[in-house]
């Protein structure tokens, strides 16, 4: 939306499309979306007696590191790539 773009045109910017930039399979991409949807189902559950300033930070941090996390492994992804077509 910042960027003057509707969030509802398809790009590749998605999380399932960052996910197979990583290397992971269509079917990994997916299992690995259905269980992180799981994961803050049920943190949502567990949180639900607290105040939604309290859970949205605790979502918020979550969502950080996991994010962190997938831009490690799509940048080791892509200095894989760039190695091996430097030593070819």
């Amino acid at each position: 939306i910042l960027s003057g773009k509707s969030p509802f045109k398809a790009d590749h910017n998605h999380i399932h499309h960052r996910l197979l930039a990583a290397g992971f399979s269509h079917r990994t991409s997916t299992l690995i979306l259905m269980i992180v949807t799981i994961f803050f189902t049920i943190i949502g559950f567990l949180c639900k007696n607290m105040s939604i300033i309290a859970v949205l930070i605790i979502d918020v941090v979550i969502a950080s590191i996991l994010m962190e996390i997938l831009i490690l492994k799509v940048r080791k992804v892509r200095r894989l790539k760039e190695e091996a077509n430097t030593n070819n």
